[in-house]
């Protein structure tokens, strides 16, 4: 998802018949002055089963970010700021708390792709179901991991792309067996091209007939 340097804007159109050529734009502009969007910078949002969604934000510099669900039936927002919970990112790392992807498993846990790795979150839990995986307590290589994607199996892919406090390449975790795989430069394991450095995005492609493709790009458009 593109980077929205004024927060987030949500545009409503209204077909008013089905031939009609004239729809109806109803726009609403929420940043951190009206909203408990933790900061201008907006990379992720992502629409829960109810309608209504959660949308990561942060501010550059001040290293201050996290997620917000906004519950729009009561007109309330629910925060989750790293600093409130550390866990999500420390203000002294940058990008810590700069979350670039949201998906969802078939437990109805949220993970969340961050500048230096991987975010857990349990809506039904709340605050104490954080966790976070990265270069510290995984083999995450702590780069920016910038799309995620869940697989049948219920293993979590990640694209990690290379920058000054992390390398990159492709992970994979299974939380059922909390095992973890990285493929990266000079790797050759299962076949990985070893001039993959980085990755920046991931997709699951389910066979019908049973297994799943993943499929990487990584600059020079590869399957894996």
């Amino acid at each position: 998802m593109k980077k929205l340097t004024i927060a987030l804007i949500i545009i409503t159109i209204a077909v008013e018949s089905l031939y009609s050529q004239s729809p109806d734009y109803s726009w609403r502009y929420y940043n951190t002055g009206n909203t408990g969007i933790q900061g201008d910078y907006t990379e992720a949002v992502w629409i829960d089963h109810d309608g209504d969604p959660y949308i990561a934000g942060y501010t550059p510099g001040w290293e201050e970010g996290g997620f917000a669900k906004f519950i729009q039936s009561e007109n309330k927002w629910i925060n989750y700021s790293n600093v409130d919970y550390p866990v999500i990112g420390n203000i002294n790392d940058v990008g810590s708390s700069r979350i670039s992807d949201i998906a969802e498993d078939t437990n109805g846990i949220l993970w969340m792709a961050t500048w230096r790795g991987i975010l857990k979150f349990d809506p039904a839990v709340g605050s104490s179901s954080l966790e976070f995986w990265g270069a510290n307590n995984s083999i995450h290589p702590g780069g920016r991991t910038t799309d995620i994607s869940i697989a049948p199996d219920g293993t979590i892919w990640g694209s990690v792309f290379s920058v000054t406090w992390g390398d990159g390449g492709l992970v994979q975790y299974n939380p059922a067996t909390n095992q973890w795989r990285y493929w990266y430069y000079g790797s050759t394991a299962n076949n990985w091209p070893s001039w993959i450095s980085f990755c920046d995005n991931v997709s699951i492609q389910e066979k019908s007939n049973g297994g799943y493709v993943v499929w990487i790009d990584g600059r020079d458009g590869i399957r894996w």
